[in-house]
């Protein structure tokens, strides 16, 4: 079997400095959002495909790098003849699964919420091998109950603004 040292087209390696400077602007983010009382959050990086998916057709629907049923499950549906075969999907943004995340644990968590999360995201859409562009992407979303306030709240507050993270200006690179 041949072996393939190239990562999968739209995937990337990093490489530890990479990494570094990449942790550093995430603990940026984090510490600043942090420090206006925003909580960290992780979803799981699959969802159901039902959530996913809004039966509207639209762009989303095309993003989505969906997973096959299993075992007894996918053979139904291919005996089945015109069942959908995913049951489950890569997330393609934080939203869809901050929403869940939340109406599936909205009683366990202060009033008010507020929530960042930070992670990556995969998109289905045909990236080109030359041109950089990425099938896996980082992304992030804040939401809270309050939505007149959040990332402005941060951002108004110059002693709370992250230092620049290079190629930004006064305010950062971010």
């Amino acid at each position: 079997m041949k072996f393939i040292k190239t990562p999968v087209k739209g995937m990337c390696d990093m490489l530890p400095a990479d990494m570094r400077l990449r942790e550093h602007v995430l603990g940026m983010i984090k510490e600043t959002y942090g420090a206006c009382g925003f909580m960290q959050i992780e979803t799981p990086v699959m969802e159901h495909i039902e959530n996913l998916t809004s039966k509207q057709g639209g762009d989303n629907e095309k993003l989505i790098f969906k997973v096959m049923k299993r075992g007894a499950e996918l053979q139904r549906a291919l005996d089945k003849g015109d069942g959908e075969l995913a049951d489950n999907g890569l997330r393609y943004d934080l939203t869809v699964p901050l929403a869940r995340y939340y109406a599936n644990n909205k009683e366990k968590l202060p009033t008010p919420f507020k929530a960042m999360q930070l992670g990556n995201v995969w998109r289905a859409d045909n990236p080109q091998k030359s041109g950089g562009d990425r099938a896996d992407y980082g992304d992030g979303d804040d939401a809270q109950q309050d939505p007149c306030r959040g990332e402005p709240e941060c951002l108004h507050h110059p002693h709370q603004r992250p230092p620049d993270a290079g190629g930004g200006g006064a305010h950062g690179g971010l």
